[in-house]
């Protein structure tokens, strides 16, 4: 609220000054985000976000206490690859009681369907 108050002011004094000090503010601000950005890029390029897991800390691991993950599968008439999906999905590197695959499919698309019903049976 005080800061138009001050802007009209400063204009009704004398507009060229507040013009040009309202110009340095804006171009201060666009540098200060392009600086932060630039930081930014240079940042993830010398300083990896990646988190290494040793293989003995894998090994400590308890099953019991991993979360538990739900996987979303959205399929619309893609027969050919719903066995490929649930090989792809049983062969993950995690207890397979830990997780809860959800296929999600159209109730038009009987073909899929079908498939999906054919690779549970084998699967059972």
């Amino acid at each position: 609220m005080l800061c138009p108050a001050v802007l009209l002011i400063a204009f009704i004094l004398d507009w060229k000054i507040a013009f040009a000090a309202l110009t340095f503010a804006l171009c201060a601000f666009y540098g200060g985000v392009v600086l932060l950005r630039m930081v930014s890029v240079l940042l993830a390029l010398f300083k990896t976000s990646e988190h290494r897991v040793s293989a003995s800390e894998l090994a400590a691991l308890d099953n019991a206490e991993l979360p538990m993950y739900t996987i979303l599968v959205p399929m619309y008439k893609e027969p050919e690859i719903a066995q490929k999906i649930a090989r792809t999905v049983t062969s993950l590197d995690y207890p397979l009681d830990k997780l809860d695959v959800k296929l999600l499919l159209e109730e038009d698309d009987a073909p899929t369907r079908a498939k999906i019903e054919e690779v549970i049976r084998r699967l059972a």
